[in-house]
């Protein structure tokens, strides 16, 4: 499994022109944080708190914010769709940021949509 891994790496370096250092998933764990605005649902419009998680390879861990404690195994954190105890998350990666839309549950449908515009703080 490893090998092809390794493989499909090497044979994207060479076909894109990519610096190795580019191409490499984030193995220590990049720590991107920031702010969220409600953009759906109760408090429509307001702003809420941090939202802090670490990212590795394959793995989003929650350290601030609605889903706080919890890990989610993931192909690619950056792109990216998933479910926690608490809702639904969706991971964009644009540019330098990386946005982050968590759909409240209660009673089974989302309840509140918020979106957070992280920054990366630590590589």
């Amino acid at each position: 499994m490893a090998r092809v891994w390794i493989r499909k790496l090497l044979m994207t370096i060479l076909s894109t022109g990519c610096s190795l250092l580019a191409a490499l998933p984030a193995w220590a764990g990049e720590i991107w944080q920031g702010s969220g605005s409600i953009i759906s649902g109760s408090g429509q419009g307001g702003i809420v708190g941090n939202l802090s998680v670490e990212i590795g390879n394959q793995s989003i861990h929650f350290i601030d914010g609605p889903s706080q404690g919890e890990r989610a195994s993931v192909r690619s954190a950056y792109n990216s769709s998933f479910g926690t105890n608490r809702g639904r998350w969706e991971f964009r990666r644009s540019g330098n940021d990386l946005v982050a839309t968590f759909y409240a549950t209660g009673g089974g449908r989302a309840s509140q949509i918020v979106r957070y515009n992280l920054r990366l703080i630590r590589r």
